[in-house]
């Protein structure tokens, strides 16, 4: 009997293998979400045995952490091309700092809930995404010090304001995510929401 195309393993170069693996699981966690995220899933996916993926990744967590740290690479990349960094007017930077989280949020969902998940609580066992974590704030806290420099905000701590500058966007990210209407936004556009939230944020800063 012949092998139906779809059902043979597909065949990968030596050093293939773990770019696949990557790219399988954050196309498995964009479609099916964490709560489908397994390695079971991902081999089967990849036409590999799971021993073919224990070579490269010792556990579900780890290869989470790989998608988690390239997470925060996109989201620095986000932040850095939106041109927020370059904005002379501190209070439009960092209503556009606002804006590029919702956006990415609303753009990655599942990936955001990775990457402020228990592999950042973890961050002992994984250095390399505690470090991209703290740059992706550490262009918040930029955007933070410009406006003190510039008056508009109050002195104090540069990361306890960035802390939560961060903590009410993420917050809006999340009832966002989980679809939770709140009477007078539900029909908000995440411009509205970035201006809400960057109205607030600048009056407390």
């Amino acid at each position: 009997m012949t092998e139906h195309p779809s059902s043979r393993k597909r065949p990968y170069h030596h050093g293939d293998l773990r770019n696949a693996l990557f790219q399988i699981s954050m196309d498995l966690l964009t479609t099916e979400g964490l709560a489908a995220f397994g390695l079971r899933e991902v081999a089967r996916r990849a036409g590999v045995s799971i021993s073919a993926i224990y070579r490269h990744f010792p556990d579900r967590e780890a290869l989470l952490a790989e998608l988690a740290a390239e997470g925060f690479r996109m989201l620095i990349r986000a932040h850095a091309e939106s041109g927020e960094l370059e904005e002379p007017d501190a209070v439009k930077a960092i209503e556009q700092s606002g804006l590029v989280y919702l956006q990415f949020a609303d753009q990655h969902p599942h990936l955001l809930k990775v990457m402020f998940g228990e592999v950042l609580a973890r961050h002992q066992s994984f250095p390399q995404v505690a470090q991209l974590s703290m740059e992706a704030f550490a262009q918040l806290e930029t955007l933070i010090l410009r406006g003190q420099q510039q008056g508009v905000f109050r002195d104090g701590p540069v990361g306890e304001k960035a802390l939560m500058c961060w903590g009410m966007v993420h917050g809006m990210a999340q009832i966002r995510m989980e679809g939770i209407v709140l009477p007078g936004v539900e029909r908000s556009s995440l411009e509205d929401l970035a201006r809400m939230v960057s109205d607030q944020l600048v009056e407390g800063l």
